[in-house]
């Protein structure tokens, strides 16, 4: 007889984060959270703090965003007043939708046809600024 040790998974802090972020959008997704649906993830770029992803469905439906908060960046950000903004905000149209939010990650619509306003310019273009002023008004 031959007794097997017990195997260690080892993950990459890169593989665990993709792991924790579809465990989110789990629980964002009503039709998600029995675990049957195959879901991908894909690593959005330009959070400071965060780790950002793109999750959907194997058929590419159903995308929405994954934020997983940075350690410590609670000490920058008050969590708590900003997803009280976040939702207003989203009930207002200005941003998306919270879906699901936790202290530690949320998870949020994606626009698909949206961008980010990335440079101080972006904010000068006529274009945007009409698009800005027709929300708020």
């Amino acid at each position: 007889k031959r007794r097997w040790a017990s195997v260690e998974v080892v993950m990459s802090e890169e593989d665990a984060a993709v792991e924790e972020a579809l465990r989110v959008a789990r629980s964002a997704r009503e039709e998600w959270r029995d675990g049957r649906a195959v879901l991908r993830a894909r690593a959005l770029s330009g959070g400071i703090s965060n780790l950002s992803y793109v999750v959907c469905d194997a058929m590419g439906a159903g995308s929405l965003v994954v934020k997983l908060y940075g350690k410590g960046s609670e000490l920058l950000v008050d969590r708590a007043w900003e997803l009280q903004v976040l939702e207003e905000l989203g009930r207002r149209r200005l941003a998306p939708r919270v879906l699901f939010a936790r202290a530690d990650a949320r998870a949020e619509e994606f626009l698909h046809d949206a961008r980010a306003l990335d440079e101080p310019a972006d904010m000068a273009e006529e274009s945007v600024c009409c698009a800005i002023a027709s929300k708020l008004a």
